[in-house]
């Protein structure tokens, strides 16, 4: 793995920190109204900060709407290829839990526009800065609560396996969502990002409160 100052600590995990071998966890670890509540967020939220991307990347982006899937932390970064950049990011406020975020290294620098001072992977670390800090506005607007982001730290990870959440969190079970960036009709850059399934069910139960 390449490393960074940027790359965040590793945190050292309790001995009873449990291993889940990297199966799928129950579909149901959340209930049909938490996942559509947790959609309809993240869709109007995502959706929202595309105008954001479309001047941060100079081209006409479209944001398609998430999928949802339930997978253990050992399985989180299985169906996307290496090398990919990998983000944790922190939310605070209503519903406070870690953000993971992994796209592919190639297709994210090909879209982007890096200026003479500034290097890709710098330019993806604000755009993912900024498009987080986007949703997580329009996340305090929906659930009638302020919510914050921070971008933790960043990498690059080279080999699929290499990089392991159990480094960061005793959360097992993970709520991954899927969307992609469609720029300007010619590229599509998918995106995969998970929330621990605790923090969906608190933002969930939230949006829930105030529709």
């Amino acid at each position: 793995m390449t490393t960074d100052h940027h790359s965040p600590e590793k945190r050292k995990n309790s001995s009873d920190d449990q291993k889940t071998g990297g199966k799928a966890m129950p579909e149901n670890a959340l209930s049909k109204t938490e996942t559509e509540a947790i959609i309809e967020l993240l869709n109007t939220s995502l959706g929202g900060s595309a105008a954001l991307l479309t001047s941060l990347l100079a081209e006409q982006v479209f944001v398609t709407s998430p999928t949802l899937t339930v997978t253990s932390r050992d399985a989180v970064f299985g169906s996307i290829g290496a090398p990919f950049y990998v983000a944790l990011g922190e939310y605070t406020g209503s519903a406070s839990g870690m953000q993971v975020l992994a796209v592919s290294k190639k297709d994210m620098d090909a879209a982007l526009k890096t200026t003479e001072d500034q290097t890709e992977f710098q330019a993806v670390q604000e755009l993912i800065s900024k498009m987080f800090d986007s949703v997580a506005q329009s996340m305090s607007a929906l659930l009638e609560n302020e919510l914050t982001y921070s971008l933790s730290g960043m990498d690059v990870v080279d080999q699929t396996g290499e990089f392991s959440l159990a480094n960061f969190t005793k959360e097992q079970s993970f709520t991954e969502s899927e969307f992609q960036l469609n720029v300007s009709g010619k590229q599509n850059i998918r995106f995969l990002f998970m929330f621990a399934s605790t923090t969906c069910k608190n933002l969930g139960g939230d949006f829930n409160g105030t529709v």
